[in-house]
């Protein structure tokens, strides 16, 4: 398990899985969360359009996720 909450260690991570990506559907998840971290950088969290993204990227991860797509596994066939 990793803690990140600095911008630095989010900027960190994503480096991180950019270079080594992860092959699951956990690698869905960590696109709603990029897209969570953009929102939160861009202070576009504080709209109500923000929030609502927000809480619907929240929604959709881990055990919550219903849609899966599995085209980013087609680079490493």
């Amino acid at each position: 398990m990793v803690t990140v909450s600095t911008l630095a260690s989010r900027i960190a991570l994503i480096n991180y899985f950019l270079e080594f990506p992860l092959l699951s559907s956990k690698h869905l998840d960590y696109l709603n969360w990029v897209e969570a971290h953009e929102l939160v950088s861009s202070k576009q969290y504080r709209t109500v359009e923000g929030t609502t993204k927000l809480l619907e990227l929240k929604s959709s991860m881990n055990n919550k996720r219903s849609s899966f797509n599995w085209e980013h596994l087609d680079s490493f066939v």
